[in-house]
């Protein structure tokens, strides 16, 4: 496990170089230059993929492993199936009703297969989820949600 960290720590800290020093300067046109233009989220994206990639190096050196339980294939392939169909219910329900009440259920759904078992916690951050994203998106952003 100690080596896998490593290794994604490596990838990721590779992948927000690239990013970093060839990918948004080169590929990324920005028309006006604006405090947030067309490349900020990106960049943004990349030095905390970078920060987090550094993190992971880091804490895999200084922390000692423990025996940790792994999951069975079959109950992995159980939660690809169950984000595949809350992924499809989420598509489905959002073109029809609109985006709050789909979100908070969908996130909430989410929350629960992959471990989280507090009620509270589930109804916390989703509830704080969805009014994040649904304030950045449309008054800031200026995007009508459906």
């Amino acid at each position: 496990m100690k080596n896998a960290n490593i290794k994604i720590g490596v990838l990721f800290s590779a992948f927000a170089l690239l990013l970093i020093l060839y990918i948004i300067p080169d590929h990324i046109y920005v028309i006006e230059q604006q405090i947030i233009s067309s490349a900020f989220f990106v960049k943004i994206i990349a030095y905390g993929l970078l920060i987090l990639g550094v993190l992971l190096i880091l804490l895999s050196k200084f922390t000692t492993t423990k025996d940790v339980v792994t999951n069975s294939k079959n109950e992995n392939y159980f939660r690809i199936f169950l984000t595949a169909s809350i992924s499809l219910m989420y598509f489905f329900l959002m073109s029809r009703i609109g985006y709050l009440f789909p979100t908070l259920i969908a996130f909430s759904l989410y929350l629960r297969v992959f471990g989280e078992k507090n009620i509270w916690i589930i109804a916390l951050f989703s509830l704080v989820g969805t009014g994040t994203i649904y304030y950045v998106f449309t008054s800031l952003f200026y995007v009508r949600l459906p």
